[in-house]
């Protein structure tokens, strides 16, 4: 009877939504008319959710595993449950012209990331525009009222392996994060952050060309 049942479900789910099985499928690809805008596609995606609310720009690209989930604001364990009368939100991954993402990117998107044109990112980043909340009155974590921020990674800056961006970060333009950081806050225009948390060891002296180190 089990069985029966499971089958079932797996058949209500197909015909209720059958994007979401297709979404799934490994080595997805999606073309630029999939894409809210650009002229380019993301290639050999792991997991694409609402392609639709990805602007990507011209010349950009997006290499092997990605991992992006733009989210309904409603589905997330009820913490950002519109209220009555609000307009239900979806969130946004905006990416400017000529970015460079390599592979196995995973963005985790409830209300804006967006990548300014000729951003340079690696490999293996992890850009998450929220968390749970922090108060220990429930029994969960999860029952937490959250948190959601924008992710901003101004132009021309360079994005090393394996850093993680979280909430509300604002990474200044041509910016350098170095490999394993995680960046929570604001990095100055012209600067070179590493560390968890991200800080800035160098700024860019525009009069004698040089990168200078922050004392």
């Amino acid at each position: 009877m089990s069985k029966i049942r499971s089958i079932i479900s797996i058949i209500y789910c197909v015909l209720r939504r059958p994007e979401d099985i297709l979404e799934a499928i490994q080595g997805k690809s999606v073309a630029a008319n999939e894409l809210g805008g650009g002229k380019n596609g993301i290639f050999g995606a792991k997991f694409i959710r609402n392609p639709g609310h990805i602007f990507m720009g011209t010349g950009s690209s997006i290499g092997n595993g990605a991992n992006i989930w733009v989210h309904d604001s409603e589905l997330h364990q009820g913490e950002f449950t519109p209220a009555d009368g609000q307009e239900r939100i979806v969130g946004q991954i905006i990416i400017g012209d000529n970015v460079r993402i390599g592979q196995n990117i995973k963005i985790d998107c409830y209300e804006r990331v967006e990548i300014e044109d000729n951003c340079l990112l690696a490999s293996d980043i992890c850009i998450i525009d929220s968390n749970h909340g922090t108060g220990i009155e429930k029994e969960s974590y999860v029952e937490t009222a959250g948190v959601r921020k924008p992710i901003r990674i101004g132009k021309g800056s360079w994005i090393g392996e394996r850093v993680c961006i979280l909430a509300g970060a604002n990474i200044g333009e041509k910016c350098i994060i170095g490999t394993n950081a995680v960046v929570t806050g604001n990095i100055p225009d012209y600067s070179i952050a590493v560390g968890i948390p991200a800080r800035v060891i160098k700024t860019y002296n525009m009069e004698t060309g040089q990168w200078e180190k922050v004392n």
